[in-house]
């Protein structure tokens, strides 16, 4: 078995503008506009492999061709984003917003991989020349464009309102194909999504607060209403002692669907929901402790969550060649618990705050393990953030530390082809128990330092950015090649070193 890590080519942008007017003491007019893209390449070559599947003809064993192994990588993704929102103090207890936004996600995947070589046998293919070439493209399109009003009234001292509509068009594109011309998935989908909500806040003592809201959405997909209750309180025992605690149910309407490929790293892509695949629901119960003061914050939370409507995509059983098949779509349910810890300085010169969680997220589909719980792709046992910032007249020098676990990960125990009636062949993937296998842990630290300008017309800040600044080799994907001899795994790895120099200009 061969490994190799290959690092990626990455460069990324992010616009962001703001435009806002104030045409009467009572009214504020707000455009926004967002523009993003991130470009990954981790393309790779490696030479001196043999391509296995020549064997023997008529009789006379050959060699399996050798060569190199050429892989074109390469993922592209971003979003575009415009708002107008109109906001209006109608007088002192009453705001209201109404906003018109639109937005747009785009991700582009697209993977070529061929050997080129000669077979060196003394068979009937001896010295010819030989090359194999197989590609995978994936193109998925998220667009959102809604209306909504939303309002807050303080009706009484004791009671704080708050109420919206909305009314949202989404539609999503996805398309997956395999070789030059053959489609393999195709799905175009539109929804209209119409929502009312209202909340409560409550105090009825000083020291006890209530909030208690709804949620109803009509969505026309499934031609369905979705009630979506929501409660939380807080009572403070103490001056500085708080205990608090929230239920609620949500409802997602576009679905993000796992697409596990056992070979070359899971993915995931966007669809919106309809009648085969309803919204994904969750019903998160919360209650923790807190202890504050002037200077600091000191919190302890747990969380439990139910989760249903899980989507997985999975090709595991099999890829055939030549031909239209992908996969399959499996339904699941999961479960997500755990507790976090935070402690928080937030005055002075110097303050930040460190948080550590202990969490474990298990998903159960029926298809996968025999229907046992197995961990989900982006479960973390043990997380820590560590921010801290110092302050010096117009300078700010400050530090991030990023611990995580290892991600979990399917990892493929063989492949094998098999002769089909037709002529042609399937190959089959073996593999484990689903994610029984976890990536090295993650952790790097960030250092920035900036600098506050001014002039008549603007605000400036000026700043230098060290990412990863220990130079951590960080793992985000592991994949398999079981076509060439010896077997080669590739580790995708994430940025290393990477400076970067910023400039923010606000007019005043």
């Amino acid at each position: 078995m061969l490994s190799q890590e290959v690092g990626p080519l990455f460069y990324f942008y992010d616009l962001n503008s703001k435009l806002t007017l104030s045409p009467t003491p009572n009214d504020v007019l707000a455009l926004s506009l967002y523009g993003g893209r991130d470009n990954l390449n981790e393309s790779s070559e490696l030479e001196g492999l043999r391509f296995k599947g020549f064997g023997a003809t008529d009789g006379v064993a050959e060699e399996d061709p050798s060569g190199t192994r050429t892989q074109e990588n390469e993922t592209d993704w971003g979003n575009l984003g415009a708002s107008l929102k109109w906001a209006r103090q109608w007088h002192s207890r009453l705001y209201t917003n109404l906003l018109l936004s639109t937005s747009t996600y785009s991700s582009t995947y697209f993977r070529n991989q061929s050997f080129t070589g000669s077979n060196t046998g003394e068979g009937p293919a001896g010295g010819n020349a030989f090359r194999f070439a197989s590609a995978y493209e994936e193109d998925n399109t998220v667009e959102d464009l809604t209306l909504s009003f939303t309002g807050e009234w303080h009706a009484h001292s004791a009671h704080k309102i708050d109420f919206g509509a909305s009314v949202a068009r989404l539609s999503t594109d996805y398309l997956a194909a395999f070789g030059d011309t053959v489609e393999t998935l195709d799905i175009d989908a539109q929804a209209r999504q119409t929502s009312l909500y209202f909340q409560d806040r409550w105090t009825p003592l000083r020291p006890l607060e209530f909030t208690l809201g709804m949620r109803a959405t009509q969505y026309d997909q499934t031609d369905e209403f979705y009630y979506s209750p929501r409660f939380s309180f807080g009572w403070f025992l103490t001056d500085r002692v708080k205990l608090k605690g929230a239920w609620g149910q949500y409802y997602q309407f576009v679905n993000n669907i796992s697409s596990e490929n056992v070979l070359q790293g899971s993915r995931s892509f966007w669809l919106v929901a309809d009648s085969e695949m309803e919204p994904s629901f969750s019903e998160h119960t919360i209650l923790g402790l807190s202890y504050e003061n002037r200077q600091f914050l000191f919190e302890i939370e747990g969380y439990y969550k139910d989760l249903d409507g899980l989507i997985e995509f999975s090709s595991r059983v099999g890829r055939r060649r030549q031909a239209d098949y992908l996969g399959s779509f499996f339904f699941g349910t999961g479960i997500a618990r755990g507790v976090e810890f935070l402690a928080q300085k937030k005055a002075g010169s110097l303050n930040g705050w460190i948080s550590y969680t202990l969490g474990e997220v298990e998903h159960t589909f029926e298809k996968f393990d025999d229907g046992d719980p197995f961990p989900a792709d982006h479960d973390r046992r043990h997380e820590v953030n560590a921010v801290g910032s110092y302050r010096w007249g117009p300078w700010n020098l400050s530090a991030t530390w990023i611990f995580a676990t290892g991600r979990a990960y399917t990892a493929p125990e063989s492949q094998y082809s098999i002769q089909l009636a037709n002529g042609g062949l399937t190959s089959y993937v073996h593999v484990g128990k689903k994610n029984s296998f976890r990536l090295p842990d993650y952790h790097r630290l960030d250092l920035g330092l900036s600098r506050d300008f001014e002039t008549s017309r603007f605000d400036w800040t000026a700043g230098l950015t060290l990412f990863n600044a220990y130079n951590r080799t960080n793992v985000h994907s592991r994949e398999y090649d079981f076509e060439v001899i010896p077997v080669v795994v590739t580790d995708a790895t994430t940025l290393g070193f990477t400076p970067t120099l910023s400039i923010k200009a606000t007019l005043k």
